[in-house]
């Protein structure tokens, strides 16, 4: 497992980040994560919506096949905004290697391939800055439940792990309120699992 002296090195040598990240033990997340990559190209986190770490499922899992491994990118953000290496790691592992874990075992859930090829690269890429924006209703509706199951596995290892600290508490909160409005805006009842685990998360994290 990396260190804190490995992960300050990290943040202050940006050569160095792709061996930091290929020197991370995923442990039982492994399993649904194909490799993770550096990408130092700011602006690409920036057409992303101010990215941090993004997961890039494979061609089988956008077109609902299950049992195949993920892509995580890590953008220079990741390395600035994550303020330590326990907060760094649960966003590596906790986030993005669940949504690896969620495209492996259930894809169907997230994953709608006619938008993918088109309206995802189309609306988010050319017309918006906004990861989110440029998605139709359908798939921003799957993309928030997929993220209100995440947050409650964030919240999980975060109690396992000795709680949350200030920033990645912030984080969740942004995030929940963010995909916890939409969901609840626009599912239109879909999602109902999702929609009740929305309102314990509210609660759970006033008293995490």
């Amino acid at each position: 497992m990396v260190t804190d002296v490995e992960y300050r090195r990290a943040v202050a040598e940006p050569a160095f980040r792709q061996d930091f990240l290929g020197m991370v033990d995923f442990g039982p997340m492994r399993r649904y994560v194909r490799k993770v990559l550096y990408e130092p190209d700011e602006m690409e986190s920036v057409r992303l919506g101010l990215a941090e770490m993004v997961i890039v499922p494979s061609l089988p899992a956008r077109f609902h096949i299950r049992g195949t491994r993920s892509k995580i990118i890590a953008y220079p953000l990741a390395f600035y905004n994550c303020h330590n290496l326990r907060y760094f790691l649960s966003s590596l592992i906790d986030h993005e290697g669940y949504h690896a874990k969620d495209y492996y075992e259930c894809p169907e859930r997230i994953a709608w391939p006619i938008d993918i090829f088109f309206t995802h690269w189309f609306f988010s890429r050319i017309l918006s800055n906004e990861k989110y924006d440029g998605w139709s209703v359908p798939i921003k509706v799957r993309k928030a439940a997929a993220e209100i199951r995440r947050i409650k596995h964030e919240l999980n290892k975060a109690k396992q792990n000795g709680g949350l600290d200030t920033n990645q508490r912030r984080h969740l909160e942004f995030d929940l309120r963010k995909y916890g409005s939409y969901l609840l805006e626009n599912s239109n009842g879909d999602f109902p699992e999702e929609q009740a685990l929305r309102s314990e998360l509210f609660s759970e994290l006033m008293i995490i």
